[in-house]
């Protein structure tokens, strides 16, 4: 079973709600209901402790928290895209998204 925060998915619906300002438009954008997005972000802030979107907002507006983590939610997302590209072009050609399962180690600064 996968830990909270390794979930791909999640982290790409972050960066789509963050480059939309919309939980549906970014759901749209991604090819999944509204509230799988909602999921998404949920379940990386109940593994985080802290929100990283701000409740109420229109368009929706990243928390603080939110906005230090996303260049580098978008670094992952970008990393795990070349991944997929570079390993299997024609597949990735084909099915326009991730596919499989991947492990990713991110190191802290601790």
């Amino acid at each position: 079973m996968k830990k909270p925060l390794e979930n791909i998915g999640d982290w790409r619906m972050l960066c789509a709600i963050a480059r939309t300002g919309s939980v549906s438009e970014a759901a749209r954008a991604e090819g999944v209901a509204a509230s799988s997005a909602s999921r998404s972000i949920a379940r990386l802030e109940a593994a985080l402790g802290f929100a990283l979107l701000e409740r109420g907002a229109r368009p929706v507006a990243l928390s603080a928290r939110g906005k230090q983590l996303l260049p580098l939610a978008r670094s992952l997302v970008g990393s795990m895209d070349s991944l997929c590209a570079a390993a299997s072009p024609a597949q990735q050609e084909v099915a326009g998204r991730l596919a499989g399962h991947f492990k990713i180690s991110i190191p802290s600064n601790s």
